[in-house]
């Protein structure tokens, strides 16, 4: 938990170099190959298309963007998108034996398995403890979810 939450503060804070870049670019790009593997991999690719109202095209366009990302558009969508003291994490097992463990990286909101909690983000002045959820699971023992600042 703690490489975690340090290796997203570097994320956060110091920009990416050039290998990096290339790597990411590579795999987002070309990870479309390996996931396309069966026929049922596309079909679950289509019918992601249709519900989420997505152009046919959409696969294609985003290869073609993700491959043009440059360092500035990745800083900006870091800054926009991974904001210290808003990271969420959720982890699952028995309750009892994790929270301690836990404890030290931030407030803690145990999820009961099947019991939908409402996700929304911290208003002005607001504990990080108050923050919720959401946990729909059946097979999860118990749960913890944390909002750490770092």
């Amino acid at each position: 938990m703690q490489a975690l939450l340090e290796n997203l503060k570097r994320i956060a804070s110091e920009p990416a170099s050039n290998d990096e870049l290339d790597t990411a670019r590579r795999f987002l790009a070309d990870v479309f190959a390996v996931r396309m593997e069966t026929v049922g991999a596309v079909a679950d690719m289509v019918v992601s298309l249709r519900v989420l109202g997505l152009p046919e095209d959409y696969y294609d366009v985003y290869r073609k963007e993700i491959r043009v990302i440059t360092a500035e558009k990745a800083e900006h969508s870091i800054a926009e998108h991974l904001r210290e003291g808003h990271a969420v994490i959720a982890v699952a097992g028995d309750a009892e034996r994790i929270a301690p463990v836990l404890s030290h990286f931030g407030d803690r909101d145990h999820l009961q398995p099947g019991k939908r909690i409402r996700a929304r983000p911290l208003r002005s002045g607001e504990s990080p403890g108050s923050h919720r959820a959401h946990a729909r699971s059946r097979s999860v023992v118990a749960s913890h979810a944390l909002r750490c600042r770092w």
